[in-house]
């Protein structure tokens, strides 16, 4: 059975038009009024013609419908999104943003269509806003209890006058003669700030320490990485009436402009505004410890800040809406290769991974002042890199003579 379905409504009915459509098994609706005919008034060869006209124009326009969403996959790939509750207000913004339009263009067509044709109720969307503001909102403030925590514990270091560098160099000096401090400045002040720096036995802690939370943080900035390139990279609607999801009802094909727009100023801006918060913090936190205990005991506590969102998800969210999110995919393009002139595989083959470790070591280089040897060169004439750069030579100089 087929009837006419009118392709715009205006306001006159002369000016109505009308087209094809298969009506899915269904019969035109008399409340549809003028909007629907039956075929009639033909005989029966006229009849079967128009039948068949009408099966092969709806064939092909299904036809390439499919076609052009074939075409689109090969250029891109369903991504994939990590389990926590920024990607989980992203699902559930993309979900009632779409409604119940997706169901309604698939169905229309005669393509089965697999999500929910209910849209999405308030209460999922009011849901999903809370539990990522109370995810932001714990990380940061426990962030910022940490930092305040870490500057009064660097606050003594930081007022020591001229620079910690001039009494790291009066012990380097007493080393190299290999005799103990005098009492006259500025070895005096030296042998002060080593006997306050003598729990530190091993500065090497702080290399291995903040090299862990780099390993640590790296693949947060990664996640916002591939939210940014995920969302950026994916099609924009070329009219209202495309859907934002494929007929398996859980891959976003494409977005709106304005849509795409808020999802990566929400999201990946805010996600790497707080990554970068949390990161400084703890470095800071770490370097304000006096014991080589302390060092590595709160350096492993403050890996269970960048996992709060996903045990807020774990713990706030059901395992149905826990589901929705595993099966949730982003339609976008692979991951951009910087060799893809020369080889697009070398990336994935060995050249990412190298140029992540190196990453890892140059931020800890910059963080200790290049291990201590280049704290009197900018720009590693930093308070954290004098700071190792003393606790190295005083370690050296406890060892040997008694602090």
């Amino acid at each position: 059975m087929f009837s006419f379905l009118s392709s715009s409504q205006k306001a006159d009915d002369s000016t109505k038009t009308f087209a094809l459509v298969p009506s899915v098994g269904r019969p035109p609706d008399p409340a549809q009024g003028s909007n629907f005919a039956w075929i009639s008034g033909l005989s029966s060869g006229d009849t079967r013609q128009a039948h068949a006209i009408v099966e092969r124009k709806a064939k092909k326009e299904l036809d390439d419908l499919m076609e052009q969403e074939a075409m689109r996959a090969l250029a891109r790939s369903a991504k994939c999104v990590d389990q926590d509750s920024y990607n989980f207000l992203v699902m559930r913004i993309i979900q009632w943003w779409d409604g119940a339009h997706s169901a309604l263009y698939w169905e229309q067509r005669g393509t089965e269509y697999h999500g929910s044709y209910r849209k999405l109720p308030t209460i999922a969307i009011v849901h999903a806003v809370l539990l990522s503001a109370v995810t932001i909102i714990a990380q940061l403030w426990i962030t910022a209890l940490l930092y305040r925590n870490s500057q009064q514990l660097m606050e003594h270091w930081k007022s020591v006058k001229p620079d910690l560098n001039t009494y790291a160099d009066a012990v380097t000096h007493a080393l190299s003669q290999g005799r103990e401090l005098d009492e006259l400045d500025p070895e005096a002040t030296a042998k002060e700030l080593c006997a306050r720096s003598a729990l530190i036995e091993h500065p090497e802690v702080f290399i291995f320490v903040l090299l862990l939370w780099t390993a640590k943080m790296i693949p947060e900035v990664k996640l916002v990485k591939k939210c940014f390139y995920d969302l950026w990279t994916i099609d924009a609607t070329l009219s209202s009436d495309e859907p934002l999801f494929n007929n398996d009802g859980c891959t976003v094909h494409r977005m709106h402009t304005m849509l795409r727009a808020c999802l990566i100023v929400l999201i990946p801006g805010v996600r790497l505004i707080v990554a970068a918060f949390v990161f400084v913090a703890g470095c800071d936190f770490l370097y304000a410890q006096q014991r080589t205990g302390d060092v590595v005991l709160k350096g492993m506590c403050m890996w269970f800040v960048t996992d709060i969102d996903n045990l807020f998800l774990k713990s706030f969210a059901s395992h149905g809406a826990q589901s929705q999110l595993q099966k949730f995919r982003l339609m976008g393009r692979e991951e951009w290769s910087p060799f893809g002139g020369y080889d697009p595989e070398l990336w994935n083959n060995g050249g990412g991974g190298l140029f992540y470790m190196v990453l890892g070591l140059a931020i800890v280089a910059y963080l200790t002042g290049c291990f201590g040897y280049l704290t009197h060169i900018q720009p590693f004439n930093t308070t954290k890199a004098q700071l190792y750069y003393l606790r190295y030579q005083c370690s050296t100089y406890c060892s040997i003579h008694s602090c």
